[in-house]
Formats: structure tokens, sequence, C-alpha cells
């Protein structure tokens, strides 16, 4: 397991037991993918080096949009800036991208098992021309197990996986924009925090939590 995993990790083992307190005033997202509902706490504070993209409030998995392309429909996109201020420019950024993926047709495997779905995913990465992760690991996020990787070509990116069923899953990733030319910036560590909160938050549901 890298290093950033490692670090990672112990991150979220950290702030996940004081997690509620620091997400308390942050924006609660429920989104509606097919008869379930994602839930999700995010910073108010997003980048103003980017657009700033409204969240989507429903995910039609009949939607065709689906069965082309990456077979996919990104449902949240955010960044939040780090470090600045008068003198001093934007230390890095993270990118939170959130969406629902569809099971291509020729796959033969059942995403609701764990195996079968680290192999479509290291499929779909090696089909892609993506080097794939060295290792995957399994995370308990509010009663689900999640599968995250950091890929082995960007020690700033990591991917949580759940699937939704036999045919769905939702991908959360993460990336580390880094405009430091220290090796390990300050910003980093607070970004990490930051993400640990947030995935702290997840879950999924048969209705709206408020």
């Amino acid at each position: 397991m890298s290093n950033v995993i490692k670090i990672f990790c112990l991150s979220l083992i950290l702030v996940s037991g004081i997690a509620m307190a620091k997400v308390s005033n942050w924006n609660v997202l429920n989104i509606q993918i097919g008869e379930q509902f994602f839930h999700i706490r995010l910073p108010l504070n997003e980048s103003k080096d980017f657009p700033i993209k409204k969240s989507l409030e429903l995910v039609n998995l009949s939607n065709e949009q689906l069965d082309i392309g990456a077979q996919s429909i990104t449902f949240i996109q955010k960044y939040w800036d780090f470090g600045g201020g008068v003198f001093k420019g934007v230390q890095g950024t993270l990118s939170l991208k959130v969406r629902v993926r569809k099971v291509p047709s020729y796959f033969d495997g059942d995403i609701t098992s764990y195996d079968d779905l680290e192999r479509l995913l290291m499929e779909r990465l090696n089909n892609s021309g993506i080097q794939t992760p060295t290792d995957c690991s399994q995370l308990t996020i509010n009663g689900k197990e999640w599968m995250f990787y950091q890929l082995s070509n960007n020690q700033y990116s990591i991917d949580y996986i759940l699937s939704l069923s036999k045919n769905f899953y939702i991908q959360v990733q993460a990336d580390f924009i880094n405009n430091s030319k220290k090796e390990n910036p300050k910003w980093l560590s607070e970004a990490y925090e930051m993400l640990a909160a947030i995935t702290s938050s997840m879950s999924i549901s048969m209705s709206i939590v408020k």
C-alpha cells in the first residue's frame, strides 16, 4: 500500500469520529439514483478558478447516455482551493467528481462480488491505457463496503467505488492538483483532511436523509 493511501487511511480514521461536527454547516446533497439515494456533505467555498456546476438531483438509470461512450453520468463536479491569499497564489486544488457507471454488456461477472468488481475496474483501466494500481483496498463507510485505490502513475488521484446493483456502480474520483513546487506541500494534508470528512459523510439509502 502506497504512502499516500496509508496517510489517507490514517487521516480518515482520525477524522471519522469528528466528521459530522466538521461538516455540520456544509451543503447536504441527496441525489436519487434509480430507486436509491446517494447522500453526501460538501464544503461551500468552491474554487473561483473553475466553472461552478450545479449537481444533478436525479440520475435516470434508463438514460441513453449510460449506453454510449464512457457509459457514465457525472452528477457532482466540484473544486476547492487551498493556500493563496493576498501575496500568495493558490497552492493546490482538490477536485471531486462523482459518477454513475454502467457495466458493459460484454462483462460476464457480477459486480456485487468484490472480485468481479475489481476485475471490471482493472479491465477498464487497461482498455483506457491507464496503468493499473498495485493495490485495491476496502473501506467501510456508513455500513457500506467501498473499494478504493490510487492510480499507479499519479500519486495525487484516489478513486472510491461502490456497487449499486449488478449493472451500476458509483465512482468517486478525487484529484489533488498541486501548484506548489514543494514535494510534500502543506496544503496537501489539509486537502486529505477535507476529503476524509467528505467521504465519511457518504451513504446510500432508499429514502432522503435530511
